[in-house]
Order: structure tokens, then C-alpha cells, then sequence
């Protein structure tokens, strides 16, 4: 007997058949996309919603991505191309120089409230119980 324990062939057989259909079916992946797209979504909603509206223009301007896989990571890119859309968000200085506008930051907040309401931690918990589901435990 092994420090591990005794498994079986049969055993053995069923684990691999799982795994491997699992890995055929990109059941893992499709669940960290949904998930993700979840966080993506709750985040995309927020950031237009803190966006001052003067004209429109700059809440217009958001936009997102699909779902991507990139070194290992799972990333989600949103963004404005409005091209003051950085001086609203980080500050800046007016015309004549002499005084500071503050910034918004409505995407670094919108980022914190994802991560206050835990959405990334239940994401992991999620994909934790899945994988335990997944290997037997």
C-alpha cells in the first residue's frame, strides 16, 4: 500500500474518463466564462452609471470586450476611446493652468465595488467546488 491509499483500476478508469471528458467539453472553461462575463457585466453597468453626463458622449463611449484568454489569465478589457475620457477619470488641470479639476475615477471605483461585493472571491469559491466536484472530493 502506497502513503496515498489503494485506488483501484476501475477506479482509476472512471477519474480518467471524467477528467478527460471534462477536458473534451471545456466544461472548466465555459464555467470561468460565464463567471467572468458575470464580473465583466456588474462592472461594465457601474462605470457607465458613475460617468457624468454633460452631452452624452463620454457614458457612449464604453465599450467591452469579449471574454479572452491571454498567458493563462482570463481577461476582459473595457474601455473608452473618447479621447478626454482619461482627464475626466484621473483629473486635470484647467486651461489656464492655475487650478485642478478632480478626477471621477468612475472605472477605479466600479472596479473596487466588483471586489467589495466579493464577485472575483465567489467566482474562485465557484470554480474551487467545481474543480473539488470534478476530482472526487
Amino acid at each position: 500500500m502506497s502513503e496515498f491509499g489503494d485506488i483501484s483500476d476501475k477506479q482509476f478508469q472512471d477519474f480518467a474518463k471524467r477528467v478527460g471528458d471534462e477536458v473534451k467539453t471545456k466544461g472548466m472553461l465555459k464555467k470561468a466564462t460565464n463567471r467572468m462575463n458575470i464580473v465583466a457585466n456588474y462592472t461594465f453597468r457601474n462605470v457607465v452609471k458613475m460617468t457624468p453626463t454633460k452631452t452624452g458622449t463620454l457614458k457612449r463611449g464604453w465599450s467591452r470586450s469579449d471574454v479572452r484568454y491571454v498567458n493563462d489569465e482570463i481577461v476582459v478589457k473595457i474601455s473608452n476611446d473618447v479621447n478626454y475620457a482619461s482627464f475626466v477619470e484621473n483629473g486635470h488641470r484647467t486651461v489656464n493652468g492655475k487650478n485642478w479639476v478632480e478626477g471621477q475615477f468612475m472605472a477605479k471605483k466600479s472596479l473596487a465595488m466588483a471586489e467589495e461585493n466579493k464577485l472575483n472571491k465567489t467566482m474562485q469559491k465557484e470554480l474551487d467546488g467545481y474543480l473539488s466536484k470534478l476530482l472526487g472530493g
